[in-house]
């Protein structure tokens, strides 16, 4: 994470020069007192130009609506912002200078104390958002906030909290899933401890009903002895039934115990994407700095063939002297040839050593294209997987509510057999 080290000021709105250090982790209140109208308070004092200086280093925008040229301080024809940063966690420093005078401005960036080039003040801009790892719309909704801008989170809508969440995150939440599983398992355990009850109950029954055979005499024992046997049979087909039907209930609730997702695994799975994207990151920054020096060493090679190209001209059209064997040029008398040879050779061995590293970067750059589609490869993998194990865990919840529905057929159908 970036934090804000030191800010300075001069010559802007109110500030003529002033200077901020920032403490990290510590919040600042910034109080204002204007010296120059006591009836202002702290109106003027130049607290809102603090956040203007602080949007407009980090955006290239101004945080209030006002015309540039407003913003320089009267009888001044420049002002002057620069902005100290630093990131522990990646080892980084970030200096930006921005100069504003009243028709445009430029900007200098330093990284680690080395000045960043860019073509235009706009991809001065670009880079420094990019880096931050900031879009300038939550810039300005979320970190840099004032009374005429602040939009609580718990306040916009359900589908814009959404994207925030998912750009701070790649993978779905599962949590709620496992409560309701637990939910759902909670209220499968009674409804069985009733039909153990309901089954022991007529165990008991089919006992008593054994037991009464004995005492009937042998022509009224028959008649209900059949009548009981009929009974008995009844009730056998039906705690049969009950049985198998809990066993299966118990098994299926094991199986589903055995499949829930571990809770550590949506950690792990966060961890090790985090570790793919940083390679993938890292390899891209890598390739970045290549193409970096790839141009820069096209350009050198450039400008050594514009160099290489009137001195090959001269070369071509030297002439001896048959007398004094002395050699010149007609066309360029003033045209050193013994000095012109030595430069086109050492100008020639420039080239061709500039050849040389452009051939091992061009090599450099197909290895590293390689390697991240080997990344991005395992990254969607590991994507891939975790989608198959979150559909089983929809699927899983879906097996528990079937479960559900089929303990309530089979309580609706004992109270019709019994």
């Amino acid at each position: 994470m970036w934090f804000l080290d030191k800010l300075t000021i001069q010559n802007f709105i109110s500030h003529s020069d002033s200077t901020f250090e920032f403490k990290t982790g510590k919040t600042v209140l910034i109080q204002g007192n204007n010296v120059t109208d006591s009836e202002q308070d702290s109106n003027g004092s130049g607290k809102s130009s603090v956040i203007d200086a602080i949007c407009y280093c980090l955006t290239g925008d101004w945080f209030r609506n006002a015309e540039q040229k407003d913003l320089i301080q009267n009888g001044e024809d420049s002002a002057v912002l620069s902005l100290s940063m630093s990131n522990n966690s990646m080892k980084e420093n970030l200096y930006i200078e921005k100069t504003i005078t009243k028709k445009e401005s430029s900007v200098n960036i330093k990284l680690n104390n080395k000045e960043i080039v860019k073509s235009s003040v706009n991809e001065y801009n670009k880079f420094i958002i990019e880096k931050i790892g900031i879009s300038k719309e939550d810039l300005m909704n979320y970190f840099i906030i004032s009374k005429d801008n602040y939009k609580s989170f718990f306040s916009i809508s359900d589908t814009k909290k959404k994207e925030i969440i998912q750009r701070f995150s790649n993978s779905e939440i599962l949590n709620d899933v496992q409560i309701e599983i637990e939910k759902d398992l909670n209220i499968i355990q009674p409804e069985i401890s009733k039909l153990e009850k309901l089954s022991s109950n007529l165990d008991g029954k089919l006992t008593i009903l054994y037991e009464q055979k004995d005492s009937f005499n042998e022509e009224i024992q028959l008649k209900k002895f059949e009548e009981d046997q009929k009974e008995i049979l009844n009730i056998e087909s039906i705690l049969e039934v009950y049985k198998e039907d809990i066993s299966k209930f118990e098994a299926n609730i094991i199986k589903l115990r055995e499949n829930l997702l571990e809770e550590d695994y949506l950690e792990d799975y966060k961890k090790e994407s985090s570790k793919l994207n940083k390679k993938l990151e890292d390899v891209k920054e890598e390739m970045k700095e290549a193409e970096s020096f790839y141009n820069e060493t096209k350009s050198l090679n450039r400008d050594i063939e514009k160099k290489i190209q009137p001195i090959q001209k001269n070369l071509i059209e030297v002439t001896e002297c048959p007398k004094c064997k002395n050699e010149f040029v007609v066309t360029d008398k003033g045209f050193d040839v013994k000095k012109g040879k030595k430069e086109y050779i050492l100008l020639n061995k420039d080239k061709k050593q500039n050849e040389n590293v452009l051939k091992e970067l061009e090599e450099l750059e197909n290895e590293n294209l390689k390697y991240k589609k080997e990344v991005q490869k395992e990254i969607d993998t590991l994507d891939s997987n975790f989608k198959i194990l979150n559909r089983e865990q929809i699927n899983i919840k879906s097996n528990i509510d079937n479960i559900q529905s089929d303990i309530k057929r089979l309580l609706k159908s004992r109270k019709d057999n019994i």
